[in-house]
């Protein structure tokens, strides 16, 4: 079992919202000398109800340099979306109860917004009409946009003291303030102060290539995977950039979906920024104008 192996595991989990910050949360939090974080972002562990042995291992290994480290998380966006994944939250307080959970939400729209650019990015199923992708749920849209559904699963087993709340434009704004919360938080030294200066591990549109119809063309034929598999890295390194380009397109609402997507999540998002202390006109989403 997981539980007996794991001695030195995460006491810290920084469960999304996916798009948000995380994978640059993750990665400031681990430049703290009592604070570990997993070289494998994503791992996704506590989303599986029956992980295999081979997907225990691998978890484990994750863990084994944690040194003295007080504190020893992973970040995982899946795990909020309980939806796609039920059973996660309890699962993670089944492992430890006296977890750390940190919840991280960015305005609704722009957080949508940034998965279709994901989604074109690494996934070909992903529509390029961005209302279609949206209405269709074939993008992490909606249902991971239900912060407060999101949080209340967590809620249901870990008191709100051991939940911190952030906020993708404050952390931004003022990283350093941010990375100070979360240390208290984690019960490390919140004096320590880490570079902030180095930006590649922050996530952004800027360069993300999605595939040409060629590709896209290949990609569902049968024998695709077997031809990734015979063709040398090299020759794949040389064809790779005639396959694909540049995404230039930004996310375009039309005034249906735009609508739609408000009421989706107006009340889930009133009920959220209430818990949070923040006023309900905190991202402003209803009076901006960004449609097509």
């Amino acid at each position: 079992m997981l539980w007996d192996s794991l001695h030195n595991g995460p006491n810290f989990f920084i469960i999304g919202a996916a798009k948000s910050g995380t994978t640059r949360l993750h990665y400031l939090l681990g430049q703290h000398p009592e604070v570990f974080t997993s070289s494998y972002k994503e791992p996704g562990f506590f989303s599986c109800a029956t992980p295999s042995p081979e997907q225990i291992e691998h978890y484990i290994e994750l863990f084994r340099a944690t040194d003295d480290a007080k504190a020893i998380g992973e970040s995982s966006t899946r795990y909020s979306r309980c939806k796609r994944w039920p059973g996660t939250a309890e699962r993670i307080f089944d492992f430890n109860s006296e977890a750390r959970i940190i919840f991280i939400a960015r305005h609704p729209l722009r957080r949508i917004e940034s998965c279709w650019i994901q989604g074109r990015s690494t996934y070909n199923a992903t529509p390029a009409n961005f209302c279609e992708s949206v209405r269709s749920g074939v993008i992490d849209s909606v249902d991971s946009t239900l912060y407060w559904k999101q949080l209340s699963e967590y809620r249901r087993y870990f008191p709100d003291e051991q939940i911190l709340l952030l906020f993708f434009e404050e952390f931004i704004q003022d990283e350093p303030a941010t990375l100070q919360r979360c240390f208290e938080f984690l019960g490390v030294d919140a004096n320590v102060v880490v570079d902030c200066s180095r930006r590649e591990q922050q996530n952004s549109f800027i360069g993300k290539q999605e595939a040409k119809p060629a590709l896209n063309f290949l990609r569902q034929m049968p024998i695709y995977p077997r031809l990734q598999r015979l063709i040398p890295q090299a020759l794949r390194a040389q064809v790779r950039p005639k396959l694909l380009r540049t995404i230039t397109s930004r996310p375009n609402w039309d005034e249906a979906t735009l609508q739609w997507t408000r009421e989706q999540l107006r009340e889930d998002i009133s009920q959220f920024l209430a818990h949070a202390g923040k006023p309900a006109n905190f991202w402003d989403w209803d009076s901006e104008v960004s449609t097509q």
